[in-house]
């Protein structure tokens, strides 16, 4: 067993020792431990820390499995204070209590798809009566915290789906969705068709502009705008040849505004008046009033979580569950849950040993069920600018009759290196390859 790692190392090693600009710079690591034993099979460079990029997430979902529980349920309030009189007059808040429910408002689950819990809470609040109030606010004091972004993303990521931030009160996973379609010529502007769903009273400035057919423009398409701010940017180009329904997807500069506007806007459409533009409270401090809670959301289990956000890298649920840890248990300390931070770095013996001690766990089945196959591997992958990294569990079929199965828990990071994403790819892919 032993001999095939050490014989698809040597390979790997050659494609890296010959004359290559691109990999000149580059560092890697590599770890391959016996699932059974622990023993370690393989190893080069195994105690050198490296961006692991998503491959972090492994950590962070054995982590909260871990310490939070697989059964465990998020649950976002809904409360309202002051004296409520016999015309339906609040004279006081309604209030959406957050308590860092990633899924709030996802359309990835039955339960929380953001239309069934708007009806939800317009129900409960036409059932209290309440015709008329004076605002809704969005209690975000959980953390007592106005931090929303991690520190570690880079300015091109914040703007983005996947470098969106997150709080107490979260909503439609903090993203929308933009159309845009190029114009009909290279250079010429390219316009916004629809934005679905965006955030409230931000001003959007168009600059995109349209590149040549098959030259991958489409992919320059973002969206700049930080956390709080009211103008957003769209930069960079879209291809001639790019589909009719063509769109990217955008960051929300703040989801608890964004759902206490959506909640707002409901409640308007069911003549039950607002006073006040929606607020947020961040700290215990603010609002000290009796409220009455009216309703109670449950999100889906921790194991139904960990599935999405394994299976589709959702970054936001990573920082969520780190903050989640921190809070309940008072441990962890890192840059991110993600791995989209720049600044994070572990050694791939560290993450192997991770996972080769969880398989002891009653929730391991959940966790290996969550990671994604990938050419009949189990495990986890991540393409960071400059960074490859994959971590997870390979079972090897002996060729030569044998029933023997080698089982294998393997963490490859590689970093710095100088070219396209798939050359690196196409060399990673033939030495694990040599491992199933």
């Amino acid at each position: 067993m032993g001999a095939n790692i050490a014989e698809a190392h040597k390979s790997f090693l050659a494609s890296l020792l010959e004359p290559d600009s691109q990999l000149s710079h580059a560092s890697y690591s590599l770890t391959v431990l016996n699932s059974v034993t622990g023993d370690i099979l393989f190893e080069q460079n195994k105690d050198v820390g490296l961006s692991p990029a998503s491959t972090l997430k492994t950590i962070t979902a054995a982590a909260a499995l871990h310490y939070l529980g697989k059964d465990f349920i998020y649950r976002t309030l809904l409360q309202y204070s002051g004296n409520l009189d016999d015309h339906g007059f609040l004279d006081g808040y309604i209030y959406i209590v957050g308590s860092g429910d990633p899924t709030l408002g996802s359309w990835r689950f039955d339960q929380t798809k953001p239309d069934l819990i708007i009806q939800s809470w317009l129900e409960v609040i036409q059932h209290e009566g309440i015709k008329h109030c004076r605002g809704i606010v969005a209690d975000i004091s959980l953390w007592n915290s106005t931090q929303w972004m991690i520190d570690g993303y880079t300015w091109h990521d914040i703007g983005q789906y996947y470098g969106t931030g997150h709080n107490a009160v979260n909503w439609r996973e903090n993203e929308f969705i933009i159309y845009i379609q190029p114009g009909k010529n290279v250079n010429d502007k390219a316009s916004i068709v629809r934005l679905e769903k965006p955030p409230p009273s931000i001003t959007f400035i168009n600059e995109l502009t349209t590149s040549a057919a098959n030259s991958s423009g489409d992919e320059d398409a973002s969206l700049y705008l930080p956390p709080h701010g009211n103008i957003g940017y769209f930069r960079g180009r879209v291809a001639l040849d790019v589909p009719h329904n063509f769109s990217i997807r955008g960051s929300i500069p703040d989801a608890a505004l964004y759902v206490t506007n959506e909640l707002k806007q409901a409640m308007q459409e069911r003549n039950i008046t607002v006073d006040e533009p929606c607020t947020i409270i961040t700290s215990t401090q603010e609002h000290l009033t009796d409220r009455k809670t009216i309703h109670t959301h449950q999100s889906p289990t921790l194991d139904k979580i960990i599935f999405w956000f394994q299976q589709h890298s959702i970054n936001m649920y990573g920082e969520l569950l780190i903050k989640k840890i921190a809070e309940l248990k008072h441990v962890f300390s890192t840059t991110d849950g993600s791995g989209l931070s720049r600044d994070n770095r572990i050694t791939t013996f560290a993450i192997a040993r991770v996972l080769f001690s969880i398989q002891k766990e009653d929730w391991f089945n959940e966790f290996y069920n969550s990671l994604p196959i990938i050419n009949n591997i189990h495990m986890k992958s991540s393409t960071l600018n400059n960074v490859i990294s994959y971590a997870g569990y390979i079972q090897k079929q002996q060729n030569d009759g044998c029933a023997e199965i080698h089982n294998y828990v393997f963490s490859f990071i590689l970093n710095n290196y100088n070219s396209a994403s798939a050359v690196m790819k196409s060399k990673v892919w033939a030495l694990l390859s040599n491992l199933k």
